[in-house]
């Protein structure tokens, strides 16, 4: 081969191998959809890649924190407005026990009654949810409180990373809502008033009155403090939804390839690869080039 044929082949050889590379990287476009197959393709859309990716997992984490504790703050709502509306059914109890028309007889139906109410109001201070007792503070594997309405757990806060920049305390505290800690001890005044109706006490019936009426707005404010807690879980798993969907945009207009133009692409460097095929077996014999 004559050293001009030789240069003109190493040539067409090259200009193969370029149409080649390209073609395949316009497939791979094609068929991932991405533009970036390493981060020397280009560093700096890498290197934002890179943190992009990062803050999506941390986002991602920060939404199945929301996921799993929610449903137990809910739960939790739920449990202290129960509770709350039992202490309005114990007081309308107790207040007909106060009455000078209740006789002895009616005094003792009514503190069966109240204790069927205190039963149920240890039920709920007792409820499990998904991650455990609702109102045990961190120790929910504990049950909160014993069958003498005494308070065994704690009051520490379960803190979760929710992305609103520091930890949110995600546990309806039990302490403030049954216990002396909040004001009332509910069930010492439930006891106090069924001793007294079971007594036939009714100016000791009546001195429960007042403390029935905190203890019931002892309840109801904790139990708002858990409807704020779902609120602002709701408002972050809804910003976190809002970035996850941003981040996501990013990352494509990053590290994406337009499918229609990596299509079209590919087709065309098809075409240019055959043409440099074309050309090459003009200017070479065929036995030159049967690898084609």
């Amino acid at each position: 081969m004559r050293v001009a044929d030789s240069m003109r082949y190493q040539s067409a050889m090259r200009q193969i191998a370029d149409v080649r590379t390209a073609h395949a990287d316009a497939s791979r476009r094609a068929l991932t959809g991405r533009r970036l197959a390493a981060p020397s393709d280009d560093p700096i859309a890498a290197a934002e890649l890179v943190q992009v990716r990062s803050r999506s997992t941390q986002v991602d984490g920060q939404r199945s924190n929301i996921a799993r504790v929610r449903g137990d703050v809910e739960l939790g709502e739920s449990m202290l407005a129960q509770a709350g509306e039992l202490m309005g059914r114990a007081r309308e109890l107790l207040m007909q026990g106060a009455s000078d028309q209740v006789g002895a007889e009616g005094r003792r139906t009514l503190g069966n009654q109240l204790q069927a109410i205190r039963d149920d109001m240890l039920a709920i201070a007792n409820t499990k949810g998904a991650n455990g007792y609702l109102f045990a503070g961190t120790q929910t594997d504990t049950q909160p409180f014993d069958a003498a309405g005494l308070f065994l757990a704690n009051d520490s806060a379960h803190n979760v990373d929710v992305g609103t920049g520091s930890p949110v305390r995600v546990n309806a505290s039990g302490e403030r809502a049954f216990t002396l800690s909040g004001g009332r001890d509910i069930f010492g005044d439930l006891d106090d008033a069924i001793a007294a109706l079971q007594a036939d006490d009714g100016d000791a019936a009546r001195a429960q009155l007042d403390n029935f009426d905190a203890g019931q707005q002892q309840l109801l404010t904790e139990r708002g403090n858990a409807g704020l807690l779902m609120n602002r879980l709701d408002a972050s798993d809804t910003a976190l939804e809002r970035a996850e969907l941003l981040l996501a945009q990013r990352d494509e207009a990053v590290g994406g390839a337009d499918a229609v133009e990596a299509y079209s692409d590919f087709v065309q460097l098809g075409q240019a690869l055959e043409r440099a095929i074309g050309v090459s077996r003009q200017l070479l014999s065929l036995g030159s080039l049967n690898q084609f």
